[in-house]
């Protein structure tokens, strides 16, 4: 996904808002869990502008599965433009008490 776009608001002042997603499917396809956050902020000073527009925007969730297979769905939207980011990734969680680390 493209490094966040932000556009200006007041002078000095930047809004922005996303709305990240993130759902863990079975290998039957059925959810077995998933979340929807959203992050808004609503007076960025330009410097901080700047490091968003440069590194990105980290968001962290946390899903608690069983052991077994997943495809875990991810996506970001843009509030503001609209613009729509998405990534599949297969998981394989092990049975901890089977298997010591």
């Amino acid at each position: 996904m493209q490094r966040p776009r932000l556009r200006g608001g007041a002078v000095g002042v930047y809004a922005k808002a996303a709305t990240p997603a993130g759902t863990a499917l079975d290998t039957n396809g059925k959810i077995k869990q998933g979340n929807t956050d959203s992050v808004t902020w609503t007076s960025l000073k330009p410097d901080t502008k700047a490091r968003i527009e440069q590194t990105g925007l980290r968001v962290l969730n946390r899903l608690e599965l069983p052991p077994g297979r997943y495809q875990l769905r991810v996506a970001a939207r843009d509030s503001a433009g609209g613009a729509l980011g998405t990534v599949l990734y297969d998981l394989q969680v092990p049975d901890f008490y089977k298997t010591p680390l």
